[in-house]
């Protein structure tokens, strides 16, 4: 028999926890396909897009479910903790479609009075993601554990820069084109927005680490080493 998982991360969680040999597991990088597009808008262009969503910049953005181990709550919270401090409010554009899990985050944000800061904005095209990835500050994955990352390449697909959790698989998945902080920490998230707020050329380097990264994958490639696995395991 054989195992392919998406990331060597993977791969160490079931030698340790399954005990499963080594020998018998192959990694095979996932990679990028969405229709989500590098667009540069028009100033008329922009206001559609940011009166369309309740939006106004500088904002983050966070795509994905809400799922506890995302750990979105802790976002969230970050957000309200710099917009305590700061004179520049940031608002949080979360792109998730609805479930259990949305109705509960909607709620707290209603409870805690947060519709102005945080937008639910539900499940949002791959036209429109485009145009929102091009006005967003950077995206945030802030995951407890993921098997690999596909969100944030996707961010990194059209130059938008990423602030990772530094947990699980993510940093393999996405080397030096990521700032990265503790996922068990508000003030370090908090301190890495800041950080990438106040330094431009920061926002830059990230950018074109990330179109870096993303070249690094390929579904072919994935493709390629999948069909090895079978044919090795035909003979």
């Amino acid at each position: 028999g054989a195992i392919l998982t998406p990331s060597a991360y993977v791969k160490e969680d079931l030698i340790k926890r399954l005990k499963v040999p080594a020998a018998k597991i192959t990694v095979t990088y996932e990679a990028t396909s969405s229709g989500i597009k590098d667009v540069v808008l028009t100033e008329k262009e922009k206001k559609e897009v940011l009166s369309r969503y309740g939006l106004s910049q500088p904002f983050l953005v966070y795509t994905g479910s809400l799922y506890p181990h995302k750990n979105v709550d802790l976002l969230i919270d970050a957000v309200v903790k710099h917009n305590q401090n700061k004179e520049l409010d940031l608002q949080l554009a979360l792109i998730c479609s609805r479930s259990v899990f949305w109705e509960r985050t909607n709620q707290k944000i209603i409870d805690r009075g947060l519709q102005d800061t945080v937008k639910m904005l539900g499940f949002v095209d791959d036209v429109y993601i485009s145009k929102i990835y091009s006005l967003a500050l950077a995206l945030v994955h802030p995951s407890k554990i993921e098997g690999f990352g596909l969100t944030g390449l996707e961010a990194m697909s059209v130059g938008l820069p990423v602030i990772s959790s530094d947990s699980s698989c993510l940093p393999e998945v996405y080397g030096e084109a990521a700032l990265y902080f503790d996922p068990e920490s508000v003030d370090d998230l908090v301190g890495k927005m800041e950080t990438l707020i106040k330094d431009p050329g920061l926002r830059e380097e990230l950018s074109k680490a990330g179109f870096a990264q993303v070249k690094k994958y390929s579904w072919k490639k994935m493709g390629r080493e999948t069909v090895a696995v079978y044919q090795k395991l035909l003979k």
